[in-house]
């Protein structure tokens, strides 16, 4: 069972909708500047490392927290099943 709201739940208001939409070229444009960047200051290998760290840091960690908050992590995540609960499925 989803406990997260649907999109037609969500109240979002026009500013926060247009930084959702803002987003993916947000993360095209930013991450292809670190990976260029960093290619060239610390070569193609660790360049290309970084670039990934980045992704995965900013992208992958820290959008996905400012975006759901606190509450909306902990629905993420559903409640944990007894010992009993558990054997009897």
């Amino acid at each position: 069972m989803c406990h997260l709201k649907s999109i037609g739940e969500m109240k979002l208001t026009n500013s926060q909708k247009n930084f959702l939409l803002a987003l993916p070229i947000l993360l095209v444009l930013s991450t292809a500047l670190v990976f260029v960047f960093a290619s060239k200051w610390l070569g193609k290998e660790f360049g290309y490392l970084l670039g990934f760290v980045f992704y995965w840091l900013v992208w992958c960690l820290l959008v996905p927290l400012f975006i759901l908050k606190r509450e909306g992590l902990g629905a993420l995540v559903p409640p944990q099943l007894s010992v009993v609960e558990a054997k009897s499925l």
